[in-house]
């Protein structure tokens, strides 16, 4: 089973929850890895204020998520709750909107949503100072709401002045994770992520305009996090098309290797009821089985009657979903081969044995695997030097993993290691020996759903054992140690996953080269020959994480020194 780390459920944080802090431990237990405070409500100092009890409230690890209100315009200066019926004339004021000139912005025949698209009215009459609607549905009015017009927002500036002094608040309170709102080009995301460098605060750009859908390609070249919001989005798009687009958006998220977050209206029943609605669970389920990564929960928690029943059940419905998509998952890790570059150290253990920095490599490994939440049962270690040492040491360590013994690792290579361990079930990650790496460079990979992904680091020097690569737009071309340097972009680093397609596809070609005789023939041959056949390999990018390969005593020292305190540190 793979699971996210920490939870799937991205809670909304109210001023009233805070004053039980002691809840937030009871929201974590149950699945929230993400506290999101909503920016269009309170004031900056109020918002300080909550920001500073979530860092000394919430448990280690859950990340705080300030959500800037953008250019969104708002009800306000109601007197009390607003309620009509569908066909009834209301007027309202200049002042009851946030932006003042509003009612240069709409016109007669406008059609707009409010309250993440549950009410929806139609604009009778614009006058100097007030303009008239006709509500489409009952449903009742509220301070604080925002209100969605299509198109609207090419008229007006992309952040509000509210938006700059929430900037500064989540600079002053170190937060994690910045929720830009109505993002429609990548400059804007480009504009607040310069303001940011250097504060360890990372972007969710909010897709909720059809213009944002259209330029998702380039908003995902600068953003970290990507939020769906469908109640905003709705409003630009037809309701019957918005699964459709829901589907493309997570799925080109994936293809980045970015995480995704859905929002709006997934448990609304349980702001007053105990017991979600069927179609709420389905819709949950869709969500998680179209690849988000993350489910997120507004009033369900911020003013809910039952918020952890809501927590739960979003929990619960991700696992059953986790569970159904990779059940079958195996690792297969390389570590049969031997080595002679590392003098003594490796006379009588293989070279996974080796400490980098108070770990061995393969225990590294393991606990990367089991911290991605997939069970050392699923695990597969083709072993060949000294595979008796090995495979005691993995046993002793409570690992279930499977072994699989190549009695001819002189005189073959990893594709003929990879082959013996037999054609999985589903889908599967392939990890050589010795290397160690970031644990997110594993977790977003298990997020991707091509069925064949390598990682690789791009990079501007190769040395000749680099398995090299050459990628044109989305997909890698040609790959292989000898490829020429001036071509290349980037290396290969030993990590890639296979969908069960992919597997079968692999697996068949490779046992089409052993059965020709080639035991000595690179793993990326077979890469190569399924590129030539016509199938498309794609690849998930480093980024920056640290990796690093243990070929040499000098590769060792440099993973020693360099590279393995940057992963404790990432991690």
């Amino acid at each position: 089973m793979v699971k996210s780390i920490g939870g799937k459920v991205v809670c909304t944080i109210s001023p009233v929850l805070l004053r039980e802090p002691h809840i937030l431990k009871d929201f974590h237990e149950n699945g929230m890895s993400i506290a999101r405070i909503n920016g269009s409500y309170g004031t900056k100092d109020e918002i300080h204020g909550m920001i500073t009890i979530l860092k000394k409230s919430l448990p280690r690890g859950v990340k705080i998520l300030l959500d800037l209100p953008g250019n969104k315009i708002r009800i306000r200066n109601l007197k009390r709750p607003l309620a009509f019926k569908a066909g009834q004339e209301i007027t309202l004021k200049s002042d009851n909107f946030t932006y003042e000139g509003f009612l240069r912005l709409v016109k007669k025949g406008d059609i707009f949503s409010c309250s993440d698209g549950t009410v929806k009215m139609r604009v009778v009459s614009v006058k100097k100072n007030s303009v008239c609607f006709s509500p489409l549905v009952s449903g009742v009015l509220l301070n604080g709401k925002g209100m969605n017009i299509p198109n609207i927002h090419h008229g007006l500036p992309f952040i509000f002045e509210r938006d700059i002094e929430l900037i500064s608040v989540a600079i002053d309170g170190k937060i994690d994770l910045l929720g830009l709102s109505f993002v429609r080009r990548a400059e804007h995301v480009r504009r607040i992520k310069s303001q940011l460098t250097g504060k360890g605060i990372v972007i969710v750009a909010k897709i909720e305009t059809k213009e944002a859908v259209e330029k998702l390609e380039d908003i995902l070249e600068f953003a970290e996090y990507i939020m769906l919001d469908r109640g905003d989005l709705e409003a630009e798009i037809e309701r019957s098309q918005l699964p459709l687009v829901q589907k493309e958006v997570i799925a080109r998220c994936r293809k980045h290797g970015k995480p995704v977050i859905v929002a709006s209206q997934f448990i609304p029943s349980l702001v007053n009821s105990e017991l979600p609605k069927l179609s709420e669970v389905s819709d949950i389920a869709n969500a998680f089985l179209d690849g988000a990564d993350y489910v997120m929960l507004s009033e369900e928690t911020a003013i809910g009657r039952y918020p952890l029943e809501a927590i739960k059940s979003v929990s619960d419905v991700g696992m059953r979903v986790e569970r159904y998509l990779d059940k079958n998952i195996t690792v297969k890790i390389l570590a049969a081969g031997f080595s002679s570059d590392f003098g003594s150290l490796t006379t009588h253990k293989h070279k996974c044995l080796l400490d980098v920095g108070g770990q061995t490599i393969i225990e590294h490994q393991l606990e990367n695997i089991s911290m991605c939440g997939i069970s050392s049962e699923n695990v597969q270690i083709i072993t060949g030097y000294n595979y008796l040492q090995l495979e005691e040491y993995i046993k002793s360590g409570m690992h279930k993993s499977r072994f699989v013994y190549n009695p001819w690792y002189l005189s073959t290579n990893l594709l003929v290691s990879l082959w013996m361990s037999g054609r999985p079930d589903g889908a599967c990650v392939v990890l050589y020996g010795d290397i160690v790496f970031d644990r997110n460079i594993l977790c977003a990979l298990l997020r991707r759903r091509d069925d064949f992904c390598l990682v690789v680091d791009r990079k501007n020097k190769f040395d000749a054992e680099d398995e090299k690569v050459i990628i044109r737009k989305d997909k890698i071309i040609r790959i292989g140690k000898d490829l020429d340097t001036e071509m290349v972009d980037a290396e290969f680093i030993g990590l890639a996953k296979f969908s069960e397609t992919g597997s079968k596809l692999l697996y068949e070609e490779m046992n089409r080269i052993i059965r020709g005789g080639n035991l000595m023939t690179f793993i990326t041959q077979a890469f190569e020959n399924l590129i030539t056949a016509g199938h498309e390999i794609g690849f998930l990018e480093t980024r920056g994480r640290p990796w690093a390969d243990n070929d040499t005593l000098v590769d060792l020292k440099y993973t020693q020194n360099e590279i393995f305190p940057r992963i404790r540190k990432a991690a």
